[in-house]
C-alpha cells in the first residue's frame, strides 16, 4: 500500500495529532448524549474552517479524544485553543 504525502510550498509530509480535551474540573459532561453530539458538531464545524481532517474521535465521561490529520494551516497550540474556545462558547450560547 503506497501512501500519498501532502506537498506544500515549504514541506512534504504529514502532520497528524492526537488531542485529548478535558472540561474544567474534569466534570462528567459527556455522559449527556446531547452535549456530546453538540460538542462534536461544533468541533467539526471549526475543523472545516481550519482545513483540518478528523480521522477518529472517542468520548469518555469526562474527556474527548480526537485524532486529526492534515494540520498545515494552523499551529498545534492554536488548533487546540480554537477548538476548545469555539465549542465552549457555542455550547454556553445555545445550551
Amino acid at each position: 500500500m503506497e501512501k500519498e504525502l501532502i506537498v506544500s510550498s515549504h514541506a512534504i509530509g504529514e502532520s497528524n495529532f492526537h488531542i485529548q480535551i478535558t472540561p474544567a474540573f474534569r466534570q462528567d459532561i459527556f455522559v449527556d448524549e446531547k452535549v456530546a453530539e453538540l460538542t462534536l458538531a461544533y468541533i467539526l464545524e471549526k475543523l472545516v474552517q481550519l482545513k483540518v481532517q478528523i480521522v477518529a474521535y472517542n468520548f469518555g465521561p469526562d474527556h474527548l479524544h480526537l485524532f486529526v490529520a492534515n494540520v498545515r494551516f494552523v499551529s498545534e497550540i492554536n488548533l487546540v485553543k480554537q477548538i476548545k474556545g469555539y465549542s465552549s462558547r457555542m455550547i454556553r450560547k445555545n445550551f
